[in-house]
């Protein structure tokens, strides 16, 4: 089954966050949202953490609620991995109803802060390492925590890690504009990630349980050789 919906990265102005956080006028909350994408017929919204870090908890039940009524399912983008923040907005996701979360390493890690292959295979072990212990909290809270390819590791790199990590709770975030920044063509990385369109919904070559397609990209090749390919 695909789901259609949003992220909030195209939605920058109406949300009233990022750039637009100190605009004046009237913004969309959560739940105003929620109800534009099921107007709008879709019934997915991918959301960052920071927009339920003020939330009481009694507000984070009305958002689960809503997005139960509306048949709307939620993805939290819970932000970089190295931040000890992200347990806590694994625990918020549970809150609302999601059952995955998206993450990052930081983006353009290379070659500016890591110069050498030595230096950054030490840190693609460090990344092996702090995924795994992610990966415990997922499975704790039985959430996927997906990888979001983010400028950071190559394609191979990530599907590697993903792999390796052996988790039915581990998975990918896959960003089509992204895969452009590395250089990728959108449809190969698909291929290599496994993008669920030739497998049963919910596996991939990789064993990856979790799996998004991000698209905000608005080239009109990419949106319809993407819209193909999950068709």
């Amino acid at each position: 089954m695909h789901r259609v919906g949003i992220v909030s990265y195209s939605f920058e102005y109406s949300l009233g966050i990022f750039g637009y956080q100190d605009r004046p006028g009237d913004r969309f909350d959560v739940l105003t949202l929620l109800d534009k994408i099921r107007e709008a017929g879709g019934d997915t919204a991918q959301l960052p953490d920071f927009m339920f870090r003020s939330l009481s908890d009694e507000e984070l039940k009305d958002v689960q609620r809503r997005a139960a009524d509306l048949d709307v399912a939620l993805e939290l983008l819970g932000g970089v991995a190295w931040n000890q923040g992200i347990e806590a907005a694994m625990h918020r996701a549970r809150a609302i109803g999601s059952s995955v979360v998206g993450c990052t390493f930081g983006i353009l890690t290379r070659p500016n802060t890591i110069s050498t292959l030595s230096d950054w295979d030490d840190y693609l072990a460090r990344c092996r390492a702090r995924y795994a212990e992610l990966l415990e909290t997922a499975a704790a809270l039985d959430l996927k925590l997906g990888i979001e390819n983010h400028l950071d590791f190559t394609v191979e790199e990530l599907r590697d890690i993903v792999r390796d990590a052996d988790s039915p709770h581990a998975g990918i975030l896959f960003d089509i504009g992204n895969t452009l920044g590395t250089l990728d063509c959108p449809t190969e990385a698909a291929d290599l990630l496994g993008v669920p369109s030739s497998t049963p919904p919910g596996e991939s070559q990789v064993g990856v349980s979790a799996f998004t397609v991000m698209g905000y990209v608005s080239g009109r090749v990419v949106r319809e050789t993407l819209t193909l390919r999950l068709s």
